[in-house]
């Protein structure tokens, strides 16, 4: 989840899926290492970034940040869903938080995992949008050797 709107949908979906086939539900959230993103706009090397996916000291809050955030949507949506999906198998031991390229660390993780399928949020941006913004989804789809479903908000 990168805890928008498309992604929250996308736990829905995620939720209806593990309940259904009594599986397990892992959310991964991806910090971007702000050294690796400071570096690519200036060009310039900066310590603290370390690469390996684990937070370094401009990191930490984020990462910190982020788990909270995580967990408070997914209390949110598991609350929301109960009336339609009797087993949301979603939980606050279940969350991922990881540092790096979020494309980059969803396959890794999901190649590594041992997962069966990758569900995410997708803001269905037009063709030119994509094709200049880049997308994460796309990336994930392009690299990604386990089945991903992307999913769109309706409307």
């Amino acid at each position: 989840t990168d805890l928008s709107e498309p992604a929250r949908h996308a736990v829905r979906y995620a939720c209806s899926m593990g309940s259904q086939y009594a599986a397990d539900v892992q959310v991964l959230h991806v910090v971007p290492d702000l050294a690796d993103v400071y570096a690519s706009e200036t060009g310039i090397r900066l310590k603290g970034g370390n690469g390996d996916g684990q937070p370094g000291g401009l990191n930490q809050q984020a990462v910190d940040d982020a788990m909270q955030r995580i967990q408070e949507r997914i209390r949110e949506t598991a609350s929301g869903v109960v009336d339609e999906i009797p087993h949301c198998p979603l939980a606050a031991d279940k969350i991922l938080v990881k540092v790096g390229d979020p494309a980059q660390k969803i396959v890794e993780t999901a190649t590594s995992g041992n997962y069966d399928l990758v569900i995410m949020g997708t803001h269905g941006h037009s063709k030119l949008d994509d094709l200049m913004l880049g997308s994460v989804a796309r990336d994930v789809v392009h690299a990604c050797p386990v089945p991903v479903l992307t999913v769109r908000l309706p409307g």
